[in-house]
């Protein structure tokens, strides 16, 4: 009986590490503000997105982060310039006003945030005119 207690004990230490782990990470990303299933997003001014088969440029009115935070998934290049052109996708975030620059001119958008479409922690853009 007495090896029994011990066996069990040496397959709980394992379980229990696991799970002091996970914990561990939950906390870090409470802290950080981030999450492992859904990151900070930036976008900075002049990043090229495809709209109706034509190149466009974007840019937001959001502050561009100086030292983005761990887990923040960064597109296009930051000029260090602007600071409030960027846009910033947060895991709470809904909608955003975006400039489209193309060649037919430049226009505010107000933008839909849809999550989960291609996956857990995604999200992709829905304009105004459902695109």
């Amino acid at each position: 009986m007495k090896g029994l207690k011990r066996a069990t004990s040496i397959l709980w230490l394992p379980l229990l590490t696991l799970c002091g782990c996970t914990a561990i990470g939950k906390r870090v990303s409470q802290i950080s503000g981030t999450t492992s299933e859904q990151p900070n997003y930036v976008f900075y001014p002049g990043y090229r997105v495809q709209i109706a088969g034509n190149s466009a440029m974007i840019q937001g009115f959001d502050e561009c982060p100086e030292q983005p935070l761990a887990g923040t998934l960064l597109f296009g290049q930051d000029t260090k310039e602007d600071r409030f052109e960027c846009i910033l996708i947060t895991p709470t975030t809904k909608t955003t006003r975006v400039l489209v620059a193309s060649t037919g001119g430049t226009v505010q958008e107000e933008w839909s945030i849809d999550r989960g479409v291609a996956g857990p922690g995604s999200f992709s853009f829905r304009r105004p005119d459902g695109t």
